[in-house]
């Protein structure tokens, strides 16, 4: 079953720019807008849109940067409704996640991943409420604001979606459906630090951002971050045995994607697969392969690969889009 009127437009959010993408009977179209602050996304939308002819029927979902978000993660309180968690009643619980007012801001949530014999547990994601009336009030003076999303539940989308084509590849009468496999993606644009991502069936299980490991943009090639290799292939292999598995009591990882801005990305990619058959890069044509033969798989999905030319920004957007019919066939 899938979702009439799924949304065809996504932008990304941020302090310094929006990115913005389009797909349209399989035509793509991606842009960027620098900015100095919040206040330059209305410019900017409005620029993007009309540059990019977004009409007054196109659905808009908003990915707001999780920078810009407060989090915190709570007991379900199975006696509280949908209405109640998301009013004053969870006024008290959700004041110490916010440097602010409460009254100022609004909150959503979502399922947290636990193990089976863990308590239910809710993520709840808080912004200022004059940002999301910006996004509401700009987006809808030109077309419909179908959603608004955070980065981190955008690039699950883009996994789940990820691992659905790949195992569809192997087997095209798999019907869509999230895929009951563990996935983890290790993400990182210029000069930005290293995120690594965990999804399982759909559901983001894992994201934490590794401050240690901006020096994989150095010279590795050289040997001058040995070590800092080696230190990412022992925490993800505490990661996976220590968490997944001994924690959330999830099966061994199927696939380790890499999408990452930097010259040593075969260098990199190359040393964690010696120990891991299941390493797949998704490449850009700025940071050529020298090995022909490389030991790890390559992403051959064209329009995957495109987007991550353009700048590696763009997947969580396309996993926006193309997600929700993964979702849809879900309900």
């Amino acid at each position: 079953m899938s979702r009439k009127n799924q949304p065809n437009v996504a932008v990304a959010l941020r302090a310094d720019g929006v990115w913005f993408l389009s797909l349209n009977r399989d035509k793509k179209k991606a842009d960027f807008k620098a900015c100095n602050s919040t206040q330059d996304w209305i410019v900017a939308i409005k620029d993007l849109f009309g540059k990019n002819g977004v009409h007054a029927k196109d659905r808009v979902c908003a990915v707001l940067d999780v920078s810009l978000t407060s989090s915190i993660q709570l007991p379900q309180n199975e006696t509280l409704t949908d209405e109640e968690l998301h009013g004053i009643a969870m006024y008290k619980d959700l004041e110490g996640a916010v440097a602010g007012k409460i009254g100022d801001y609004t909150w959503d949530f979502y399922q947290a991943f636990t193990s089976k014999t863990s308590h239910p547990m809710l993520n709840f994601v808080l912004a200022e409420k004059r940002l999301i009336a910006l996004i509401s009030d700009v987006i809808n003076s030109i077309a419909i604001l179908d959603s608004i999303s955070i980065s981190t539940l955008a690039m699950a989308d883009f996994i789940s979606f990820y691992q659905y084509e790949t195992v569809k590849k192997k087997d095209a009468s798999i019907p869509l459906q999230y895929v009951e496999q563990l996935a983890l993606l290790l993400y990182m644009e210029k000069g930005k630090d290293l995120t690594v991502y965990g999804v399982y069936n759909g559901e983001l299980c894992y994201t934490r951002v590794m401050r240690n490991y901006r020096g994989l943009e150095g010279n590795v090639l050289l040997g001058n971050e040995t070590g800092l290799l080696e230190q990412l292939d022992m925490d993800l292999l505490r990661l996976c045995d220590d968490f997944f598995t001994a924690r959330l009591g999830l099966p061994p990882v199927t696939k380790m994607i890499i999408l990452m801005d930097t010259d040593q990305v075969e260098t990199i990619s190359q040393t964690l697969a010696e120990n891991r058959r299941y390493v797949e890069v998704i490449p850009s044509s700025k940071h050529l392969f020298k090995n022909s033969k490389p030991s790890f798989a390559v992403c051959d999905d064209k329009t995957v690969c495109e987007l991550c030319d353009i700048g590696v920004q763009y997947l969580p957007l396309y996993g926006v889009l193309k997600g929700g019919s993964l979702k849809s066939a879900q309900e």
